[in-house]
């Protein structure tokens, strides 16, 4: 898909992710599976070996709740602050979240119910030659 083809969004609601350094996950990384998310099904809490929690798509992981496990793709946990208006583009959109590139090139996870997809493309919308999001790679077997 062209990154102009990608679906846009207004910010309807501001957000801002909980503070933390944000997880990065490489594929083969140790992790701890926890328990699924209670409002966003199909998503599992990691825990990585120095500690820091983060939520993941289950699909993204290898393992049982309470076990240790595996990731299996590369897998950028950054959340982004965005304020009430921005447009962002929307790159990958997984169970109530998707992956966004706003306007200053700024990327991550925002949820779903904050957004306001928009009918084509903002008629001021300057879009960056950007390809896909490198949230996953392919599953190395």
């Amino acid at each position: 898909m062209a990154p102009s083809e990608y679906p846009h969004a207004r910010v309807m609601k501001a957000y801002t992710p909980e503070p933390g350094q944000p997880v990065h996950l490489q594929s083969g990384d140790i992790v701890y599976i926890g328990e699924e998310s209670p409002k966003y099904r199909g998503w599992v809490r990691v825990r990585v070996p120095d500690g820091r929690k983060t939520w993941a798509p289950e699909a993204y992981v290898r393992g049982h709740e309470g076990e240790e496990g595996m990731a299996l793709v590369d897998y950028d946990a950054r959340e982004l602050k965005v304020a009430e208006g921005e447009i962002v583009t929307m790159l990958l959109e997984m169970r109530g979240w998707t992956w966004v590139r706003t306007r200053d090139g700024r990327t991550g996870w925002l949820p779903l119910e904050t957004l306001e997809i928009l009918p084509g493309q903002p008629p001021d919308q300057d879009e960056p030659a950007y390809g896909p999001p490198t949230v996953v790679s392919p599953i190395r077997t």
